[in-house]
């Protein structure tokens, strides 16, 4: 499957755990459940998604099928052309259209959550309670900071602040809204093309 988007017609075999961040509801839907489970999905702005991939295939993503020959187009193309070409790639494998499956889980709100990148982004602290709290996970206040201080954007980036970019690390900026800084007005109208009503269906603002 490569880097394929995750999306199967008949259910993952037994003992495999579906670990894609970008696994379709379909998919989801084929995997067994216990009578009582809880589900969220990690919603982010399409746009970030293509500047996100275009920067890691062209500089920070370990060298494996298909982002060697991805790496070798990459680096003849302008950023502009690139960024197209990391649109046509996500379309061709299904990323976007795996985002937009997920809206159909709102009518299963009572099991499934759906959450933005935005917000993490935006607070990474009260993000984290956020998601405890939905899964109703209860931990003391001292495990709680140890536990946000060891995945805080800082610490996996050696010091780097966020929104602070290093685009050869996997950790670049860690920031909502760089596609700003990146998509201009042909990228925008290619992207819009190929995505049609995408960012309406998903509520992102054009």
């Amino acid at each position: 499957m490569g880097l394929r988007y995750a999306t199967f017609d008949r259910p993952l075999p037994k003992g495999t755990i579906g670990t894609h961040l970008a696994i379709s509801y379909p998919t989801y839907l084929t995997i067994p459940k216990p009578t009582s489970y809880t589900t969220f999905f990690v919603l982010r702005d399409p746009r970030d998604i293509v500047v996100s991939w275009y920067f890691s295939a062209r500089y920070s993503h370990v060298p494996m099928d298909p982002i060697t020959q991805m790496r070798k187009d990459l680096k003849r193309l302008s950023i502009g052309e690139g960024l197209k070409y990391i649109i046509d790639r996500l379309d061709e494998w299904g990323a976007f259209q795996a985002q937009q499956s997920w809206m159909i889980a709102n009518q299963d709100r009572a099991r499934i959550a759906l959450f933005r990148y935005e917000d993490l982004a935006r607070d990474n602290k009260a993000f984290l309670r956020q998601i405890l709290g939905y899964l109703d996970i209860m931990i003391p206040e001292d495990q709680f900071h140890d536990l946000y201080d060891r995945q805080r954007f800082e610490r996996h980036s050696k010091g780097r602040r966020q929104g602070d970019e290093d685009q050869y690390s996997h950790y670049r900026k860690g920031a909502s809204g760089d596609w700003r800084n990146h998509f201009d007005r042909s990228v925008m109208a290619y992207f819009s093309h190929k995505t049609g009503d995408l960012l309406e269906v998903l509520g992102y603002p054009e």
